[in-house]
């Protein structure tokens, strides 16, 4: 019997923005959505729910929009880390070819040397 395998292996990619410096209290100003906050904590947390697909909707000076967007969807980010640099998990898949798997890289695994 002929049996269809291939190889997988799992890459973590370590990847950063550039840095961005934004000043707290533009957003205190902020009329719509304003920061409340006082920590540097909760400034993090307030910027993590700011929608980064609409930046330059807010009412900001340009200096602190083209900041934000470095942080957006936009922005560059650059590799620091991959851990196949180091290792990697490899395991092992039998099954059979199926395109309607797409999010599996088209194969239906039945069974994997990792059980």
């Amino acid at each position: 019997m002929k049996y269809q395998i291939r190889k997988r292996e799992n890459v973590t990619l370590y990847m950063a923005s550039e840095v961005a410096e934004l000043d707290d209290k533009k957003f205190k100003k902020l009329k719509d959505n304003p920061y409340t906050g006082n920590s540097e904590e909760e400034f993090l947390k307030y910027i993590s729910n700011l929608d980064m697909w609409n930046i330059s909707e807010l009412d900001l000076d340009m200096y602190t929009i083209s900041e934000l967007e470095k942080l957006g969807p936009d922005g560059e980010s650059k590799e620091f880390g991959n851990s196949a640099e180091k290792s990697a998990n490899i395991w092992f898949e039998s099954g059979e070819e199926d395109e309607a798997y797409s999010k599996y890289g088209g194969f239906n695994a039945r069974f994997d040397s990792n059980e």
